[in-house]
């Protein structure tokens, strides 16, 4: 391990990604209200927290030395291309060897594939890769930000959570820009959180209990009060009021960060291992997903709809997810981040 590596962000990104397999866990149908309203808001929206920490890394590991040909080589073999992979066989399994047709685009095949490829829609969390990428060119402006003092990174940053409350993620998530302009302001507050530590660590310990009640207040907020369940997703040109999920994941974020510190005190294997494998996780907890559905899911009826089934399927998808990581590890070695990330 290296000497100024950053446990705590390691377990926050744990947090992350199992925030993101856990939104994914719930179904559109369930056993009531609690199901489909409290518990698939506290579950969803983990994305904020994986472009935040993706921010924090940026800055962590690049300096005013910046390269940016050889930033972005690495983040396309290592992003890029095990999403055109895994994209790629999805799209000749499902459709031509299956024949399975119901997200075809297009009666032309290589549109439809394009389209799956440049927007994300082969599986449900896909989306983020072409959002990603818009982040990845924007490296030589964020460099920029990063040597900006900490007054003036706020005054960028605060406004751009205003325009966010506003834009709201796309409907559909097939807006690549729109999901850009909702999410940059949580990559550039993970980058100042890495270079002014020292002013924002205090507020996330000293008010961390605040953080977590706010984040539960505004939870109830948007599903009692605006009877809002999960994501708030529309057409950019259109009013839809504010994002009250951007708020709550705000202050769930500054609340993990305080528990992340704490627990990075503590050697925890299993939490070290997710962070690990955390994209791997995330490219291949779909799969198994759809499979668990397809298989697995019609014959229990509403039991994996309930707290206990979110629970199990969270276990189900995570074990199987790193298990397989881990396992192509071994057999593909250091070339296995072209296929998985990992």
């Amino acid at each position: 391990m290296k000497k100024d590596f950053r446990l705590d962000f390691h377990y926050f990104r744990a947090f992350a990604i199992i925030l993101i397999v856990a939104g994914h866990c719930i179904n559109t149908y369930g056993s009531g209200v609690l199901v489909n309203g409290y518990i698939k808001t506290l579950f969803t929206g983990g994305t904020a927290l994986f472009v935040f920490i993706s921010g924090f890394l940026f800055s962590y590991l690049y300096n005013e030395r910046f390269n940016f040909n050889l930033y972005l080589e690495k983040k396309l073999k290592f992003i890029f291309l095990p999403y055109f992979v895994l994209t790629t066989v999805t799209f000749v399994y499902y459709y031509l060897i299956r024949g399975f047709e119901p997200m075809f685009y297009s009666d032309n095949l290589l549109i439809s594939y394009l389209y799956m490829l440049f927007l994300g829609k082969s599986f449900t969390c896909y989306w983020y890769i072409p959002m990603a990428l818009l982040l990845f060119l924007s490296a030589p402006l964020v460099i920029k930000f990063r040597g900006l003092k900490f007054g003036r990174q706020i005054f960028i940053i605060i406004p751009l959570f205003s325009v966010a409350l506003l834009v709201h993620r796309p409907v559909g998530l097939t807006n690549t820009f729109q999901s850009y302009i909702y999410y940059i302001p949580f990559y550039l507050l993970g980058i100042s959180y890495h270079i002014y530590g020292n002013i924002l660590e205090k507020f996330v310990d000293n008010f961390w209990i605040l953080n977590l009640i706010m984040f539960f207040v505004v939870l109830v907020i948007q599903v009692d009060v605006f009877h809002h369940v999960g994501n708030y997703h529309k057409n950019l040109f259109t009013y839809k009021g504010f994002d009250l999920m951007l708020i709550s994941r705000l202050f769930l974020i500054f609340f993990l960060l305080h528990l992340s510190r704490r627990v990075s005190k503590l050697e925890l294997k299993l939490l070290y291992i997710i962070a690990d494998t955390s994209f791997a996780i995330f490219f291949l907890h779909m799969i198994f997903r759809q499979q668990f559905q397809r298989y697995f899911i019609p014959y229990t009826g509403d039991f994996m709809s309930d707290i206990v089934g979110i629970i199990l399927r969270l276990f189900v998808y995570l074990f199987i997810s790193v298990v397989c990581a881990l396992c192509l590890k071994q057999v593909f070695g250091k070339k296995s981040r072209y296929l998985i990330g990992y």
